[in-house]
Protein backbone atom coordinates (compact mmCIF):
# COMPACT_ATOMS: atom_id res chain seq x y z
CA UNK A 1 0.00 0.00 0.00
CA UNK A 2 2.93 2.63 0.79
CA UNK A 3 5.04 1.94 -1.97
CA UNK A 4 1.62 2.61 -4.23
CA UNK A 5 0.98 5.86 -2.36
CA UNK A 6 4.97 6.73 -3.26
CA UNK A 7 4.36 5.63 -6.61
CA UNK A 8 1.57 7.92 -6.89
CA UNK A 9 3.24 10.91 -5.09
CA UNK A 10 6.59 10.10 -7.50
CA UNK A 11 4.27 10.43 -11.07
CA UNK A 12 2.16 13.40 -9.86
CA UNK A 13 5.53 15.24 -9.10
CA UNK A 14 6.55 14.36 -12.33
CA UNK A 15 3.78 15.88 -13.89
CA UNK A 16 4.19 18.98 -12.12
CA UNK A 17 7.36 19.48 -12.47
CA UNK A 18 7.00 18.80 -16.40
CA UNK A 19 4.00 21.48 -16.35
CA UNK A 20 6.32 23.57 -15.04
CA UNK A 21 9.67 23.16 -17.57
CA UNK A 22 6.63 23.61 -20.12
CA UNK A 23 5.28 26.95 -18.85
CA UNK A 24 9.08 28.00 -18.49
CA UNK A 25 9.93 27.08 -22.48
CA UNK A 26 6.80 28.70 -23.65
CA UNK A 27 7.36 32.14 -21.43
CA UNK A 28 11.31 31.67 -22.87
CA UNK A 29 9.72 31.48 -26.61
CA UNK A 30 7.17 34.94 -26.14
CA UNK A 31 10.23 36.73 -24.95
CA UNK A 32 11.99 35.74 -27.76
CA UNK A 33 9.02 36.77 -30.49
CA UNK A 34 8.84 39.45 -33.41
CA UNK A 35 6.17 40.13 -35.20
CA UNK A 36 6.89 41.91 -38.44
CA UNK A 37 3.87 43.73 -39.01
CA UNK A 38 3.89 45.33 -42.27
CA UNK A 39 1.82 48.57 -43.88
CA UNK A 40 1.31 50.51 -47.08
CA UNK A 41 1.23 53.88 -47.64
CA UNK A 42 1.77 57.27 -50.37
CA UNK A 43 3.73 60.07 -48.72
CA UNK A 44 1.62 59.33 -45.33
CA UNK A 45 -1.56 58.40 -46.72
CA UNK A 46 -2.69 54.50 -46.40
CA UNK A 47 -2.85 52.61 -49.65
CA UNK A 48 -5.90 52.53 -51.27
CA UNK A 49 -5.86 49.67 -54.35
CA UNK A 50 -7.55 50.57 -57.70
CA UNK A 51 -7.97 54.32 -57.23
CA UNK A 52 -5.99 56.41 -60.18
CA UNK A 53 -5.63 59.30 -57.16
CA UNK A 54 -1.43 59.25 -56.64
CA UNK A 55 1.50 61.63 -58.07
CA UNK A 56 4.81 60.92 -58.18
CA UNK A 57 7.89 62.73 -58.83
CA UNK A 58 7.53 62.73 -62.26
CA UNK A 59 4.00 63.87 -62.19
CA UNK A 60 2.18 60.59 -63.32
CA UNK A 61 -1.06 60.25 -62.04
CA UNK A 62 -1.55 56.19 -61.24
CA UNK A 63 -3.12 53.74 -59.74
CA UNK A 64 -2.27 50.23 -57.39
CA UNK A 65 -4.14 47.41 -58.54
CA UNK A 66 -1.33 44.87 -56.90
CA UNK A 67 1.38 44.95 -54.71
CA UNK A 68 2.96 41.44 -54.42
CA UNK A 69 6.89 41.04 -53.58
CA UNK A 70 9.13 39.08 -50.93
CA UNK A 71 11.15 40.09 -48.28
CA UNK A 72 13.81 37.92 -46.71
CA UNK A 73 17.15 37.60 -45.07
CA UNK A 74 16.96 39.94 -41.71
CA UNK A 75 19.95 41.23 -39.93
CA UNK A 76 19.62 43.16 -36.54
CA UNK A 77 22.11 44.79 -35.27
CA UNK A 78 22.09 45.66 -31.31
CA UNK A 79 23.30 49.13 -29.79
CA UNK A 80 26.67 47.13 -28.76
CA UNK A 81 27.30 45.84 -32.22
CA UNK A 82 25.63 42.26 -32.08
CA UNK A 83 24.10 40.84 -35.08
CA UNK A 84 21.44 38.50 -35.26
CA UNK A 85 20.13 36.96 -38.37
CA UNK A 86 17.29 34.84 -40.38
CA UNK A 87 16.82 33.07 -43.24
CA UNK A 88 12.89 33.86 -43.24
CA UNK A 89 11.39 34.28 -46.48
CA UNK A 90 7.82 35.57 -46.51
CA UNK A 91 5.73 36.64 -49.11
CA UNK A 92 3.84 39.22 -49.03
CA UNK A 93 0.74 40.87 -51.17
CA UNK A 94 -0.19 43.79 -49.56
CA UNK A 95 -3.84 44.00 -50.25
CA UNK A 96 -4.18 41.22 -47.47
CA UNK A 97 -4.76 43.06 -44.07
CA UNK A 98 -2.05 43.92 -42.23
CA UNK A 99 0.24 41.23 -43.23
CA UNK A 100 2.06 40.20 -40.32
CA UNK A 101 5.37 37.43 -39.97
CA UNK A 102 7.35 36.05 -36.53
CA UNK A 103 10.89 36.03 -36.23
CA UNK A 104 11.52 33.69 -33.54
CA UNK A 105 14.83 34.41 -30.82
CA UNK A 106 15.57 37.21 -31.52
CA UNK A 107 17.54 38.52 -28.08
CA UNK A 108 15.39 41.40 -26.36
CA UNK A 109 17.42 44.95 -26.18
CA UNK A 110 17.86 47.69 -28.14
CA UNK A 111 18.97 48.16 -31.20
CA UNK A 112 20.43 50.19 -34.16
CA UNK A 113 19.42 49.02 -37.33
CA UNK A 114 17.80 46.41 -39.65
CA UNK A 115 18.62 44.69 -42.91
CA UNK A 116 16.56 42.90 -45.10
CA UNK A 117 16.20 42.08 -49.23
CA UNK A 118 12.80 42.71 -50.76
CA UNK A 119 13.35 39.99 -52.95
CA UNK A 120 15.53 36.49 -52.82
CA UNK A 121 19.29 35.77 -52.29
CA UNK A 122 20.86 33.93 -55.29
CA UNK A 123 20.71 30.67 -53.52
CA UNK A 124 16.88 30.95 -53.36
CA UNK A 125 16.55 32.68 -56.43
CA UNK A 126 16.22 29.39 -58.44
CA UNK A 127 13.58 27.86 -60.29
CA UNK A 128 11.14 25.55 -58.14
CA UNK A 129 13.86 26.43 -55.32
CA UNK A 130 10.52 27.27 -52.92
CA UNK A 131 7.97 25.18 -51.52
CA UNK A 132 5.60 24.55 -54.37
CA UNK A 133 2.79 26.60 -53.68
CA UNK A 134 0.50 28.68 -56.00
CA UNK A 135 1.91 32.15 -54.80
CA UNK A 136 5.23 31.04 -55.25
CA UNK A 137 4.24 29.20 -59.10
CA UNK A 138 2.87 32.90 -59.72
CA UNK A 139 5.84 34.69 -58.63
CA UNK A 140 7.91 32.46 -61.15
CA UNK A 141 10.42 34.19 -63.48
CA UNK A 142 10.54 32.90 -67.19
CA UNK A 143 13.73 30.29 -67.31
CA UNK A 144 14.03 31.72 -70.98
CA UNK A 145 14.71 34.97 -68.91
CA UNK A 146 17.08 33.33 -66.75
CA UNK A 147 14.44 31.44 -64.28
CA UNK A 148 14.19 32.05 -60.81
CA UNK A 149 11.13 34.32 -58.89
CA UNK A 150 9.88 37.66 -59.45
CA UNK A 151 11.11 39.53 -56.63
CA UNK A 152 8.52 42.16 -56.44
CA UNK A 153 5.23 42.64 -58.49
CA UNK A 154 3.94 46.27 -58.68
CA UNK A 155 0.99 46.92 -61.13
CA UNK A 156 -2.14 49.42 -61.60
CA UNK A 157 -2.84 52.05 -64.45
CA UNK A 158 -1.65 55.61 -65.00
CA UNK A 159 -2.95 58.73 -67.06
CA UNK A 160 -1.31 59.05 -70.14
CA UNK A 161 -2.90 61.36 -72.15
CA UNK A 162 -5.68 61.24 -70.81
CA UNK A 163 -6.29 57.83 -70.67
CA UNK A 164 -5.98 55.20 -68.33
CA UNK A 165 -3.19 53.06 -69.46
CA UNK A 166 -1.88 49.94 -67.80
CA UNK A 167 1.75 49.55 -65.93
CA UNK A 168 4.09 46.58 -64.69
CA UNK A 169 6.84 47.19 -62.46
CA UNK A 170 8.40 43.81 -62.58
CA UNK A 171 12.13 43.38 -60.52
CA UNK A 172 13.50 39.85 -60.78
CA UNK A 173 17.08 38.55 -61.68
CA UNK A 174 20.16 38.35 -58.54
CA UNK A 175 21.62 42.22 -59.76
CA UNK A 176 17.59 43.62 -59.33
CA UNK A 177 17.55 42.30 -55.94
CA UNK A 178 16.64 45.34 -53.16
CA UNK A 179 18.43 45.70 -50.46
CA UNK A 180 17.33 47.37 -47.77
CA UNK A 181 19.04 49.21 -44.65
CA UNK A 182 17.20 50.85 -42.28
CA UNK A 183 19.39 53.25 -39.79
CA UNK A 184 17.00 53.80 -36.50
CA UNK A 185 17.13 53.06 -32.85
CA UNK A 186 14.49 50.41 -31.59
CA UNK A 187 13.63 48.77 -28.58
CA UNK A 188 12.98 45.43 -28.99
CA UNK A 189 10.74 44.52 -25.67
CA UNK A 190 9.14 41.06 -24.00
CA UNK A 191 5.75 39.41 -24.43
CA UNK A 192 4.17 40.31 -28.10
CA UNK A 193 7.13 42.30 -29.15
CA UNK A 194 6.27 44.14 -32.47
CA UNK A 195 7.84 46.03 -35.15
CA UNK A 196 5.86 47.51 -37.69
CA UNK A 197 7.27 48.48 -41.00
CA UNK A 198 5.66 50.70 -43.24
CA UNK A 199 6.13 50.96 -47.27
CA UNK A 200 5.60 54.51 -49.26
CA UNK A 201 4.89 53.44 -52.66
CA UNK A 202 5.79 56.69 -53.93
CA UNK A 203 9.88 56.26 -53.04
CA UNK A 204 10.12 53.53 -55.91
CA UNK A 205 9.98 56.15 -58.35
CA UNK A 206 12.29 58.33 -56.31
CA UNK A 207 15.62 58.85 -55.34
CA UNK A 208 17.85 58.78 -56.48
CA UNK A 209 15.99 58.11 -59.97
CA UNK A 210 12.72 59.57 -60.58
CA UNK A 211 10.81 57.08 -62.73
CA UNK A 212 8.66 58.67 -65.61
CA UNK A 213 6.07 55.62 -67.34
CA UNK A 214 6.03 57.69 -70.56
CA UNK A 215 10.13 57.84 -70.51
CA UNK A 216 11.85 55.09 -68.72
CA UNK A 217 8.81 52.61 -69.31
CA UNK A 218 5.61 51.37 -68.20
CA UNK A 219 6.59 47.59 -68.33
CA UNK A 220 9.91 46.80 -66.69
CA UNK A 221 10.19 42.66 -67.09
CA UNK A 222 12.39 42.79 -70.24
CA UNK A 223 13.95 46.05 -69.34
CA UNK A 224 17.08 45.95 -67.06
CA UNK A 225 17.66 49.37 -67.47
CA UNK A 226 14.42 50.02 -65.90
CA UNK A 227 14.28 47.53 -63.45
CA UNK A 228 18.02 48.63 -62.37
CA UNK A 229 16.30 52.18 -61.44
CA UNK A 230 13.56 50.51 -59.47
CA UNK A 231 15.75 48.53 -57.62
CA UNK A 232 17.71 51.44 -56.31
CA UNK A 233 14.72 53.07 -55.66
CA UNK A 234 13.70 50.54 -53.16
CA UNK A 235 16.63 51.04 -51.17
CA UNK A 236 14.15 53.22 -48.75
CA UNK A 237 10.77 52.31 -49.43
CA UNK A 238 10.80 50.91 -46.00
CA UNK A 239 10.80 52.23 -43.06
CA UNK A 240 10.19 52.00 -38.91
CA UNK A 241 6.83 53.30 -37.50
Amino acid sequence: MRTSILLIRNVVLLVLMTLMVSSCKKKDDDENKLNLNLSFAVDGSKLEFNSIKYVNAAANNYSVSKLHFYISAFEFESADGNKFTFDSIFYVDAATQTPSFGLEGLPVGNYKSLRFLIGLDSLHNISHALPNTIDNENMSWPDMMGGGYHFMKLEGNFMDGGNPTGYAMHLGKNVHVVQVNIQKDFKVSGGAAALNLEMNINEWFSNPHNYDFNVDGNYSMSDSVAMSKLALNGKDVFNIQ
